[in-house]
């Protein structure tokens, strides 16, 4: 299968994934993609070659995934591409950052693997590669919709806002008191909202993850859902679109062979 490039998630996008419940949020720096046990997340995306797209899947299920699993990661979430738009053979993984000193330690795959087994399977990985970039998330649970289900939903639907020059907050206040009561009303269970960190994107970025559980669920739009007339609809939405531009829509599919634990399994654990 191919992956794409997370709208939210990569070079201008970044896909932000993962579940949960999740606390703080940042300012200034903009904040809105996955929701998780903890509140931050870094976000990696892999651009694959596509003549070794099946060399690629091997390492990480056969490799990468046992020696995160054994250095104690709680969860790696990965995303792949769907004909819904973005750029093919592009992976997006998601997993949780307990504290920026964490990195200090190195990856938890080296620590699983040890330093020579992590460096031949470095050398392997590189040669199905075109390229990478990393991000690092963080949740916005005012701006967030949270079931707590610990099960990753089939697909996600990530949309990119970039807020304009002075209006994050005024893009944030929107989003929060006319958007998610209304999202809420209308039966939506999990939207995640994530600022980005770090990573090769501007300021003011708000990433939204919407978990779906097939592509039906694009058949009506969330804001009908709860009722509101068209006209409501489209009031909210000048008011919303006076604040920032929409950058990325895509959707995304979950791959379970590429991907283990839960956030708020493991949170339940602490």
């Amino acid at each position: 299968m191919t992956s794409q490039r997370l709208g939210l998630l990569v070079a201008s996008t970044t896909l932000a994934i993962a579940l949960g419940t999740a606390s703080g949020h940042t300012q200034g720096r903009g904040s809105a993609a996955p929701a998780a046990s903890t509140s931050h997340l870094i976000v990696q995306v892999w651009h694959v070659k596509p003549d070794m797209l099946a060399t690629f899947r091997d390492l990480v299920s056969k490799q990468l995934l046992s020696a995160q699993k054994k250095a104690g990661l709680q969860f790696r979430w990965t995303w792949a591409d769907t004909p819904m738009g973005g750029t093919g053979f592009t992976f997006v993984s998601t997993q949780p950052v307990a504290s920026y000193a964490q990195f200090s330690l190195g990856p938890a795959g080296r620590r699983g693997m040890g330093d020579a087994a992590w460096n031949e399977y470095n050398n392997k990985l590189r040669a199905t590669l075109t390229g990478t970039e990393s991000f690092i998330y963080t949740m916005r649970p005012d701006l967030s919709i949270q079931s707590g289900s610990a099960t990753a939903p089939a697909f996600v639907e990530v949309t990119e806002w970039q807020a304009l020059t002075g209006k994050a907050q005024e893009f944030a206040r929107i989003t929060g008191s006319e958007y998610i009561p209304n999202y809420r009303k209308g039966g939506l269970k999990d939207l995640w909202t994530y600022g980005v960190d770090y990573g090769e994107t501007p300021a003011n970025r708000f990433v939204m993850v919407r978990a779906m559980a097939s592509y039906a669920d694009l058949d009506t739009g969330l804001l009908a859902k709860a009722g509101l007339a068209a006209d409501a609809i489209a009031q909210m939405n000048q008011r919303r679109n006076e604040t920032a531009t929409g950058m990325n829509r895509r959707v995304y599919q979950f791959e379970p062979e590429l991907s283990f634990g839960s956030p708020t399994a493991a949170a339940a654990t602490r």
